[in-house]
């Protein structure tokens, strides 16, 4: 998972970007560019200039698109077909009908407080991953397979899965972004309170 970074407004109107006086301001986008020379490569990461300004311009579009708060590059996860380029979207609102069954959390909250989208290539297109259900974050914890990089592949694995890829794609970013929470050190402080009660 990469790091979030200062976010860069996206504006409306004619295509202009960089919140001019076009429209008003649709989103919040990661500044790929700055993030690849300044933190990627230093992890080991190469996107290279060219992929990262094309990486850039899609997620702007799918800022566009989605009407979203804010989104930023996840990561991406290799596939032994394709590769997933993932995005993570707050508050999307074209995102169309909530049709989670009972006992999910709803969208906006829990595991699903985030939207995800994914697509093969940096350019997209760039595909809606579905809400998280119970079901399928406790079938991911149980099941090791790799990804084929297509979404609606079927998963034939032991314990049998009875869902396909995406639903398993979306399960294992959900426990990836909560199990590396990066915090910088001196950013939380514990209390004289929350050490006695350990």
């Amino acid at each position: 998972m990469f790091p979030a970074s200062a976010p860069m407004e996206v504006a409306g109107g004619d295509g202009e970007e960089g919140g001019g006086a076009s429209g008003p301001a649709l989103g919040l986008v990661q500044d790929l560019t700055s993030l690849n020379k300044h933190v990627f490569n230093q992890a080991g990461v190469e996107l290279g200039e060219y992929g990262s300004l094309i990486l850039q311009k899609s997620l702007q579009a799918l800022a566009t698109q989605t009407d979203a708060r804010s989104l930023r590059f996840w990561g991406k996860i290799s596939g032994t077909n394709k590769d997933y380029y993932i995005c993570e979207v707050f508050e999307a609102k074209n995102l169309g009908e909530d049709t989670r069954p009972e006992g999910c959390e709803a969208r906006g909250t829990g595991v699903n407080e985030y939207a995800y989208f994914v697509a093969n290539e940096a350019q997209g297109p760039w595909t809606a991953l579905p809400d998280l259900e119970p079901m399928d974050l406790e079938a991911s914890r149980g099941i090791k397979v790799c990804f084929s990089g297509n979404l609606e592949r079927d998963i034939a694995t032991n314990p049998f899965y009875f869902r396909k890829e995406k639903h398993f794609l979306r399960a294992q970013i959900s426990r990836i972004h909560h199990a590396t929470k990066l915090v910088p050190a001196g950013r939380y402080k514990i209390t004289e309170r929350e050490e006695k009660s350990e």
